[in-house]
């Protein structure tokens, strides 16, 4: 797994690339967890080259959209593969988190909110 970040006005986009799984979770959560201490609060995720997605990952993803709202923040998805979002959607979470398709949805979202 890759793990990129880059800030842009008020917004911090987070890129992941490869598996989030048993293997990869914990540096995931681990990596989350400095974004979120350092004050990001709006976390864009573009997801566009994630590969594969546990029950480990989805957990931490769980685990810090629940952390972002209780600061105020946001969490948007976007650029899901068809196997990445039916794992969203079947367990529910895309009732939890919010995934657009690309880019600009996901900017137009924060801009609305």
């Amino acid at each position: 797994m890759k793990f990129s970040g880059e800030k842009r006005d008020n917004i911090m986009f987070l890129s992941v690339e490869g598996n989030l799984d048993f293997k990869t979770h914990k540096e995931f959560d681990d990596r989350l967890n400095l974004v979120i201490e350092e004050g990001e609060k709006n976390i864009l995720f573009d997801l566009s080259k994630l590969l594969y997605l546990s029950s480990c990952g989805l957990r931490v993803f769980l685990l810090y959209v629940r952390k972002i709202k209780k600061l105020g923040g946001q969490m948007v998805l976007f650029g899901l593969s068809d196997l990445v979002f039916e794992i969203f959607n079947v367990t529910g979470f895309c009732n939890i988190i919010t995934i657009c398709d690309t880019e600009e949805e996901a900017l137009k979202y924060f801009s609305e909110v």
